[in-house]
């Protein structure tokens, strides 16, 4: 309710998320909302305002009272799975904007202002769930840094919020001490590439990608630090 009375006072604002929805997940069918701020925990066609994010189809909407009263825009696909993804929607006015990984996907210019569609504080706000009462839950999915912000950020600051998903994806992939599946089977992957490379590769490119393999090595061996090791792309 905290965060509802936040919600309810904003003109101007922008929610900014980072999630990662695992590749055995599904995003078929109703709901696989990655947020929501509702007054009620069942909405229906014509009463219950809301405002929320639904990853089967990338949409943002805000209603101002049931699904039929909806705005809003969408990518119109599912959201990718097995890597971090940045979403953000910023406001201004009317005017609504739809970033996914910093780019703008979408935007529309009738979005109803959030301090005059809910007619009290929402109470029903969550991460991976629907405001509808029989909508699939968002599930193997991992959320991080949350953010509403009752400013419509700027293009510099969009960009800089979307850089750090690459940034989680590192993490995620390489920043557990003492894990180096990942590196251990991405060395393989470029050693396979090595043994069966033709004459058509530049001598120094085969060379260094060599280098690479061997500080990988280094690695998970524990030799060295990996904080800044980037493998080459095959």
């Amino acid at each position: 309710t905290k965060a509802g009375s936040v919600v309810k006072s904003l003109t101007d604002f922008t929610i900014s998320v980072f999630y990662r929805v695992s590749n055995e997940a599904s995003l078929s069918g109703a709901g696989y909302f990655l947020w929501c701020f509702s007054q009620s925990a069942a909405n229906t066609q014509t009463n219950g305002p809301y405002t929320g994010y639904r990853l089967n189809a990338q949409r943002m909407a805000i209603s101002t009272g049931g699904w039929g009263s909806e705005k809003g825009m969408e990518v119109g696909t599912a959201s990718l799975k097995g890597r971090w993804v940045h979403m953000l929607y910023r406001q201004t006015g009317l005017h609504g904007e739809l970033f996914v990984d910093g780019k703008k996907e979408a935007e529309a210019v009738d979005m109803p202002v959030l301090k005059s569609s809910f007619t009290m504080t929402p109470s029903c706000n969550w991460i991976g769930r629907a405001p509808f009462s029989a909508d699939s839950y968002l599930k193997q999915a991992l959320v991080s840094d949350f953010q509403v912000y009752d400013a419509a950020l700027s293009d510099d600051e969009v960009a800089k919020l979307a850089a750090e998903a690459a940034v989680l994806e590192n993490e995620y992939r390489y920043g557990k001490p003492g894990d180096f599946t990942e590196l251990r089977l991405a060395v393989a992957d470029c050693k396979t590439f090595i043994a069966g490379v033709s004459s058509d590769y530049a001598p120094n490119a085969i060379s260094e990608l060599q280098d690479a393999i061997k500080l990988a090595e280094l690695v998970i061996a524990g030799a060295v630090s990996y904080t800044h090791l980037t493998l080459p792309t095959i």
